[in-house]
């Protein structure tokens, strides 16, 4: 477990910076292996603070994923399993770079 969960916080971080380094409020908010991205300021405390999120924006990435081969049911969590590599992970966040762009410019 301590190897998945190890995993999983690798991903958030990454995924974090890289939404980061495009000027996106991002956080990652979750327990162990599973997590969802969430953006928008603030700290997520109840459902309440989930309507100040930015749904419409995280929806357009979550199909720009779709089309570069992530699959990610738009609006829904990430979850991590022991078969997810290292590869994977730096796929997964560089898909979302490249999601975030084509976002973006458009």
């Amino acid at each position: 477990m301590d190897q998945l969960f190890a995993k999983t916080q690798l991903l958030r971080d990454q995924l974090e910076e890289v939404y980061k380094s495009h000027r996106l409020t991002m956080q990652t908010v979750g327990m162990g292996s599973i997590f969802n991205i969430i953006l928008g300021e603030g700290n997520i405390k109840n459902y309440r603070d989930m309507s100040k999120a930015d749904t419409k924006l995280r929806k357009k990435i979550d199909y720009e994923l779709l089309k570069l081969g992530v699959y990610t049911k738009p609006l829904n969590r990430y979850s991590m399993a022991v078969v997810h590599t290292e590869e994977d992970i730096q796929r997964t966040v560089s898909a979302h770079d490249e999601a975030i762009k084509r976002v973006i410019n458009k």
